[in-house]
């Protein structure tokens, strides 16, 4: 690819509330209308990361399809050859380079992740699954696979996106070449997309939530 790339999704297992209208939906469809002519904008739909916790599997694809029309319906530029969207089970090398970044993984490093600690004392060590887990390296497959550079994240994600820096120099230190692109660091990713920090929209009955 010639043009730098950005790249975001939505899990499609739930239907967009507000905060992922706001915070997501809307910004990616400004941002395929205007920064596609210096960028490559890649818009995927994870379903992978959709079975981390438990869901109804049955209404899965539905909700899939579903979703991609709400894109649409948000004015997604789909005519345009620098916008491209897919759907990430469909493409194999997410799984494949996840195992290879497994293996060069510390457990003690993914049990320090902010987002896991605070699921897994919720929900306990007997249900947690492996799936959410390994969340982070497959988020880190994700971006390193298209070299993205650029990758809108909410504070929540900041920790994962991190991650993925860390996993990239790591690797290419090791193999004593330029494998991975490196993503930005979070300061300069909420620099490029306007934000100060990343969005959280409160919840309205409790606002120490998101």
């Amino acid at each position: 690819m010639n043009k730098p790339v950005i790249l975001t999704g939505l899990r499609a297992n739930n239907d967009l509330h507000i905060g992922n209208y706001f915070g997501a939906l809307l910004p990616m469809v400004d941002m395929a209308k205007t920064r596609s002519d210096e960028y490559e904008v890649n818009l995927f739909v994870p379903d992978l990361h959709s079975f981390t916790t438990p869901i109804d599997h049955s209404l899965l694809q539905g909700q899939i399809m579903h979703n991609l029309r709400l894109y649409v319906a948000a004015g997604l530029p789909l005519d345009n050859p620098s916008v491209h969207i897919y759907r990430q089970s469909y493409i194999s090398a997410h799984s494949e380079l996840t195992w290879i970044l497994d293996c060069f993984t510390g457990v003690g490093q993914m049990e320090r992740m902010t987002q896991f600690k605070d699921k897994s004392s919720s929900l306990g060590n007997e249900t947690i699954s492996m799936g959410l887990f390994n969340y982070p390296v497959l988020m880190a497959a994700d971006i390193l696979l298209y070299g993205a550079r650029y990758v809108p994240v909410g504070d929540d994600q900041s920790q994962h996106l991190e991650f993925a820096r860390d996993i990239a120099e790591r690797m290419n230190s090791k193999f004593e070449r330029e494998l991975f692109t490196v993503p930005e660091p979070v300061a300069k990713q909420h620099e490029f997309f306007g934000k100060e920090q990343g969005l959280r929209i409160k919840d309205l009955q409790d606002p120490t939530k998101r």
